[in-house]
């Protein structure tokens, strides 16, 4: 009776709702199937037959599904598809270690009879791969016989135990070995933290390190590029000083030439003014001579002047005479005619030479004028030269200047020069110390980065 039920319940439940199982699933595809990701604690040798059994599993390494399920297996099965009876595994739960697990109960009418053949519990994915399977049992009572186990003493002597008897040692044993591992993970679990805040702390230096070298890093780049502006500023220093120095080398060479013609103007106008001296000089003693000549010649005209009138008083006098003698005597007219041609032809000589006088004293002021022009002319030269000298003497001075000026623009040039050289060596020196410290803080963190990692993983590898 109950096994016809069993046989009705088993068509029941593949006809109505059966597990997905794939066609090439088999015992074979271990491969992609793996026991360890569900485990069956605690499962006795024995079940009690005709009764429910219950059953509780542990969830590992697997994503469950409400399709998943549990199935009864014989022995020596060959694919998922030789269960006996099968129960759907309920959504898992976590227990007070953070484990996922579930309890699961098998029917007293699903089960086999005391039958003497071993089965297991095999927990099958909807995928249709068997990823957990518990220890062989059997569906009988326990006799006394399979209740006595054999169990070595400390001396080593084979003596016989009550099963139950032999599972309490072992249980106390476990748990004595388990409060020492506890133990002993807490133990490692605090050198553990205690390695990995140092771990922390030697990053979190390391980070510090690190940033400390990227920070000297970019001060040593913003240097070298400070140093190449630098040295660029030198550079165009340097040609601007060549130019200032070929420009004052220009100006000094102006300058002297300035200074030669200053002095070549300076000897033109000492040569000019003795030449003007001289010439006013000489002017003055033609003038004075001239003058003395005019005197001379102005006392001769006025002697022939007086010649003159003398001459004129005479004619009068020979007129007054000549008509007294015409009256007298035709002879004697003659006579005073001959006399008057002759006076006549005098005073015509006298008055020629009167004139050419004249002339020459026209002359004379001709030339008067003109030595006074010429004087006028040589004093405008003059102040024409002195003029110059003085714009000459100005742009000397002027260029003086600007070679003191540049000669002192060419101090502080090279003081700056030196202050930044030595500011730069400063900054160099404190650079580099500074990257030759982070790389050695750098290379200790290191070390002892890697040191704590080694101990944590040898840490890592007792616990385990």
């Amino acid at each position: 009776m109950a096994s016809s039920e069993i046989e009705a319940s088993g068509e029941m439940l593949k006809s109505c709702d059966v597990p997905f199982i794939p066609e090439s699933s088999s015992v074979y595809d271990m491969a992609i199937s793996t026991f360890s990701q569900v485990i069956f604690p605690d499962t006795p040798d024995f079940f009690p037959p005709e009764k429910d059994i219950t059953v509780r599993y542990i969830l590992a390494e697997i994503e469950p599904s409400t399709r998943d399920w549990v199935g009864l297996f014989r022995v020596g099965w060959a694919s998922p598809r030789d269960y006996s009876t099968y129960v759907w595994a309920p959504k898992p739960i976590a227990d007070e270690s953070g484990n996922l697990s579930q309890t699961i109960t098998f029917q007293a009418y699903q089960l086999p009879k005391d039958d003497n053949e071993f089965y297991q519990l095999c927990y099958v994915t909807r995928q249709g791969y068997v990823r957990g399977a518990s220890t062989p049992f059997q569906f009988r009572l326990c006799t006394e016989n399979d209740c006595l186990v054999e169990v070595e003493d400390e001396s080593g002597m084979i003596i016989l135990k009550t099963k139950s008897d032999a599972l309490e040692e072992q249980l106390s044993k476990a748990k004595e070995e388990r409060n020492a591992l506890e133990s002993e993970m807490k133990l490692l679990f605090q050198a553990k933290v205690l390695l990995e805040e140092n771990l922390k702390k030697i990053s979190e230096e390391l980070a510090m390190a690190q940033e400390q070298n990227r920070v000297s890093e970019e001060k040593k780049a913003d240097v070298v590029a400070s140093m190449e502006k630098m040295t660029e500023e030198y550079e165009k220093v340097t040609h601007r000083l060549a130019k200032a120095e070929k420009r004052i080398e220009k100006t000094k060479a102006d300058l002297a030439s300035a200074q030669n013609n200053i002095k070549e103007l300076q000897e033109s106008m000492s040569s000019l003014q003795a030449q003007i001296v001289a010439a006013e000089q000489e002017r003055l003693q033609e003038k004075i001579n001239y003058e003395e000549e005019i005197k001379i010649r102005e006392m001769m005209m006025l002697e022939k002047d007086v010649q003159m009138n003398v001459l004129r008083e005479e004619i009068k006098t020979m007129s007054t005479i000549k008509e007294e003698i015409q009256q007298k005597s035709s002879l004697k007219v003659n006579e005073q005619e001959s006399a008057f041609k002759v006076v006549t032809k005098e005073n015509e000589n006298l008055r020629v030479k009167c004139q050419s006088l004249k002339d020459e004293r026209d002359l004379f002021k001709d030339q008067f004028t003109k030595s006074e022009l010429a004087r006028n002319e040589a004093l405008k030269d003059k102040a024409s030269l002195e003029e110059k000298l003085q714009y000459a003497i100005k742009d000397a001075e002027m260029q003086q200047e600007k070679v003191d000026a540049a000669e002192e623009k060419i101090k502080v040039v090279e003081k700056q020069w030196k202050e930044l050289n030595k500011k730069h060596k400063i900054e160099t020196n404190h650079v580099q110390d500074e990257l030759r410290n982070s790389s050695e803080r750098a290379n200790a963190l290191e070390a002892a980065k890697k040191l704590l990692t080694q101990e944590l993983s040898d840490t890592t590898a007792t616990r385990d």
